[in-house]
């Protein structure tokens, strides 16, 4: 048995093996940024989604139809209709903007943990000085 300060040889030579914690921080900033660009995907698509709900909500609040006041009930004003309208578009508003800011954290996280694999990948390899810090 080893002793914990070696660490065992690669199986190529001349490679240095990186440990499991750096191989798995790798896995995870692909995962990440995998899933952050489906995200961004997503919105793109959401942000569509909530113009044409606006602009559908412009054109039946332009044009009134009485079968729309037929399908919310008997005691439903054009008022109502629009006040729970655009109470349902802010909120999916607010929501969208959630998401971007979740997004934009992810995104922001998936880069330092490649930019600390990235220093952590050239200090393994002497190309950086230990003990120092990646700039940035």
């Amino acid at each position: 048995m080893q002793p914990a300060s070696q660490s065992p040889k690669s199986s190529s030579p001349g490679l240095v093996s990186c440990t499991p914690h750096t191989e798995m921080d790798e896995a995870f900033e692909r995962k990440l940024r995998a899933a952050v660009s489906a995200g961004w995907r997503v919105l793109i698509v959401e942000v569509g989604l909530l113009t044409l709900a606006w602009v559908a909500y412009l054109a039946i609040m332009g044009a009134h139809p009485p079968a729309l006041l037929a399908l919310w009930g008997p005691d439903v004003t054009w008022s109502t209709v629009a006040a729970i309208s655009l109470e349902a578009i802010a909120i999916f508003k607010v929501a969208l903007w959630l998401q971007a800011v979740l997004l934009a954290w992810g995104a922001v996280w998936a880069s330092r943990l490649a930019l600390s694999a990235r220093s952590a990948s050239l200090a393994n390899r002497g190309g950086w000085p230990p003990g120092r810090r990646w700039p940035g």
